[in-house]
């Protein structure tokens, strides 16, 4: 499995989207009101406290500010598709996707076989199975080559509006580059369909994610 520096930025910003809507303007995080009375329970960290009882608005800033007292770099997007609430900061950030990019490979096998009218061979699904369920990057690489490598991110890109998401300089899929607020663009568009992919292709995809395994293909943890 190959590992950007940041890519737990990338991925963080993927996954919060899966809890159409509207999007207010970039890092407007609500108001923080209510942290005075948060309660703490034990937390499985050493150092610090868990946070109950706060709103989702208010532990953001208390979350980012917490990781930049640590030295981290803070960059993330979060859509939450039922109150159609939006949350960011640095989002349109670039960051290096690593494995994050093996999803627009799988998306693109979906979209090509939808636009043949024809079923993804059961060779394919396999081996986009063992992608995104196991992380495979030999398998990545399979369907990165079939389908066109590059033109891959730009096809991806174009049909979910993705504005700051780049293919790779030098071919490798792991170089692709993008931002949180793409990443959040894409998994919406996925979920409500407007990326172009039939509701049975999505289902395809997010179940493979929802199986995707804890110890990936080269015995990454």
């Amino acid at each position: 499995m190959v590992r950007g520096a940041r890519l737990l930025t990338a991925t963080c910003a993927a996954l919060l989207v899966l809890s159409a809507c509207s999007v207010p303007p970039d890092d407007q995080a609500g108001d923080p009101g209510g942290s005075d009375s948060a309660e703490t329970s034990a937390s499985p960290f050493p150092d610090i406290q868990k946070v109950d009882g706060v709103a989702l608005e208010a532990r953001i800033p208390m979350a980012v500010e917490s990781a930049q007292a640590r030295g981290a770099d803070v960059n993330f997007a979060l859509l939450d598709r039922e109150t159609g609430s939006y949350y960011s900061s640095d989002a349109d950030e670039p960051i290096e996707t690593a494995s994050v990019s093996k999803l627009f490979i799988a998306d693109e096998v979906m979209f090509e076989a939808q636009s043949q009218n024809r079923p993804v061979s059961a060779d394919e699904l396999a081996t986009m199975t063992s992608m995104l369920e196991f992380s495979d990057d030999n398998a990545a690489y399979t369907l990165w080559y079939r389908y066109g490598s590059f033109e891959i991110v730009r096809a991806v890109a174009a049909r979910y509006a993705l504005r700051n998401t780049d293919a790779p300089g030098d071919d490798q899929w792991y170089n692709t580059e993008t931002t949180p607020s793409d990443l959040v663009g894409y998994y919406a568009g996925l979920l409500n369909g407007s990326g172009g992919l039939t509701t049975a292709s999505t289902d395809i995809i997010i179940g493979m994610l929802r199986r995707s395994a804890p110890v990936a293909a080269d015995g990454y943890k």
